[in-house]
């Protein structure tokens, strides 16, 4: 649902995930593997990316990434290109210091509402999302491997808040989906552009690029409906 009231939103385009955290590291390692030393080597998760990535690099990153979504922004007749990828949560630092001018939404959810949805996305067994190495630690057991994947991208989404205080919004799903006007004004006001009453009604009927999506409508109104704790399956 976030990603459809962003992307309905006159100046805004928010396509489908293009994980551009994951290519920024993609990027950002290719550079420090041909042009810098050993000891500036980035981490796997990029976490401590921003400490050893120099201008020049970030620089010559953010233009590759702007140069795709120009294109993208040029077809949607858009000025601003927002994502909301599930792993950018893990590259949030990297992102920032390449885009210094960028804001971040963290949305947060319910443990159990998110292990709800997470079970009913996955009927045949965890995968994709992010879950894998979760269900590594938990062979055998979705909920524990969905609130262990909870807990940790939680985790790093505060302490990113705590670092970036003004760099962030926090909204929560159950508020979005509750009383989504208010939420959307909140991050309209948040992101410097217009307020546009009624688009969390009219994102709905909006175009949208879906690339093999869901629909978020489904999810935002059986949230509405029905509370999580019914849609836990028995043994999972």
């Amino acid at each position: 649902m976030l990603r459809f009231v962003l992307d309905s939103h006159p100046e805004l385009a928010c396509p489908p995930e293009a994980s551009p955290g994951s290519v920024c590291a993609s990027l950002a390692r290719l550079w420090q593997t041909l042009r810098a030393t050993a000891a500036q080597q980035l981490t796997d998760a990029g976490l401590d990316a921003p400490a050893a990535l120099e201008p020049e690099a970030a620089a010559a990153i953010r233009q590759v990434v702007d140069d795709y979504y120009r294109d993208y922004l040029a077809r949607r007749r858009k000025r601003r290109w927002c994502d909301k990828s599930l792993d950018n949560v893990i590259f949030a630092s990297l992102i920032g210091h390449v885009f210094p001018d960028a804001r971040f939404i963290c949305l947060y959810r319910h443990c159990m509402d998110m292990i709800a949805s997470g079970v009913e996305a996955s009927p045949w067994g965890l995968q994709g999302f992010g879950f894998e190495n979760f269900v590594v630690q938990y062979p055998g057991n979705s909920i524990a491997a969905l609130g262990s994947y909870w807990l940790d991208r939680t985790r790093t989404m505060l302490a990113f808040e705590q670092q970036h205080p003004g760099r962030c919004l926090r909204i929560r799903y159950e508020d979005l989906v509750s009383a989504p006007e208010e939420a959307a004004a909140s991050m309209f006001s948040f992101l410097d552009v217009e307020q546009v009453p009624g688009i969390t009604e009219t994102c709905f009927r909006s175009e949208h690029d879906l690339s093999g999506q869901c629909h978020p409508a489904a999810d935002a109104r059986r949230h509405q409906r029905d509370p999580w704790r019914p849609r836990i399956p028995a043994g999972r």
